[in-house]
């Protein structure tokens, strides 16, 4: 006769603390390849903003003729003269504009390389049928620095880990630290990850050019608010935490940036959470900031403003809570250290 085998205290452990530690890579080789290969696969233009400049009797023939052929992809509307196309690259509302009467087309080319080369491909053939060259007017063009106009993506993401793994670290790595202190050390280490990436882009890559305090406070503003949402959502339920605040900042947040991708190249999904995530919003201040003047940014910094709030809410309620020890598979500082380690090690490479 069989006799049934009785879990002890020390595998229930080992078990628990397998199964915590190994969320972390089923999460993110589920849902990273998802989130960017959902960004990456056939990008191509969905609604599109471009215009075509008011300067000649062919200007509205044009206009509506091109509306009728592009479909969904493009959204082709009228601009009065060239200083009106002008101001609304810089604002980033279009992406090129055909002045049928010189052959120019302007275009921003710091807005996305990509988004400019679609937009020469659609005037392209409009220029020829007139018999004129198509002229190409960058407005806002990228420095030698940054020829493809990827650099302050990586610039983000550097901030976005100096604040997201500082917080992890305090949270658990130090949990008997007071919060005041918790809370100092992420602005801290924000700090510096905002100087050490402005350094990257400005002195060391050539960048920045008289946008570096700007660019600062802003990638300042990304690290400390992924800081202190995460340090508060684990002081709630522990680094469970971990793979929601990657999933917000990193694997949502820099494709619906519009950085990497443009996202009127991307699908609609991206483009609809933008407006809503830290991460996304602070990327397209930095960049607005950086090669637009700041034209627009003031959205961006409401969305920034609204999770600082959050991560503010969040520390307090994990403050003022009942503290009552609870059974659940969190509690296990062992689990605690497995998880964190695991999760840093992935976010990392």
């Amino acid at each position: 006769m069989n006799t049934p085998v009785t879990a002890t205290p020390d595998k229930l452990a080992q078990r628990r603390t397998f199964a915590g530690v190994m969320i972390m890579p089923l999460f993110m080789l589920i849902a990273l390849p998802l989130a960017f290969i959902g960004l990456f696969h056939s990008p191509s233009p969905n609604h599109m903003n471009i215009a075509v400049i008011d300067s000649s009797p062919a200007s509205t023939g044009i206009q509506s003729g091109l509306s009728s052929s592009v479909g969904e992809q493009f959204d082709v509307t009228l601009q009065p003269n060239a200083s009106s196309a002008r101001e609304a690259l810089a604002n980033l509302d279009i992406r090129g504009a055909y002045d049928p009467s010189t052959g120019e087309l302007f275009t921003a080319g710091a807005g996305n390389v990509q988004a400019s080369a679609a937009v020469q491909q659609v005037f392209a053939p409009i220029a020829q049928s007139q018999g004129i060259d198509l002229t190409v007017v960058d407005t806002n063009p990228l420095p030698s620095g940054d020829s493809v106009g990827s650099g302050l993506l990586y610039l983000g993401v550097g901030s976005i880990f100096g604040g997201f793994l500082t917080a992890t670290v305090v949270a658990i790595a130090v949990p008997g630290l007071a919060r005041k202190w918790q809370v100092t050390t992420i602005t801290v280490m924000s700090l510096v990850a905002a100087a050490v990436q402005v350094f990257y882009g400005w002195k060391l890559f050539g960048m920045f050019e008289g946008q570096a305090i700007p660019a600062f406070f802003t990638l300042f503003g990304i690290a400390v608010v992924c800081g202190l949402v995460n340090l508060g959502g684990i002081g709630l339920i522990g680094p469970a935490m971990i793979p929601i605040s990657l999933l917000i900042f990193m694997m949502l947040g820099i494709p619906a940036s519009g950085l990497a991708i443009p996202l009127d190249l991307a699908p609609s999904f991206y483009g609809a959470i933008h407006p809503f995530l830290p991460t996304s919003s602070g990327f397209d201040a930095l960049k607005r900031i950086v090669y637009f003047d700041g034209h627009g940014i003031a959205g961006n910094f409401v969305t920034l403003g609204i999770w600082a709030l959050i991560g503010a809410a969040l520390i307090w309620w994990g403050s003022h809570r009942d503290s009552k020890p609870t059974e659940n598979v969190w509690s296990d500082p062992e689990l605690d250290e497995a998880v964190v380690a695991t999760g840093a090690a992935v976010a990392v490479g």
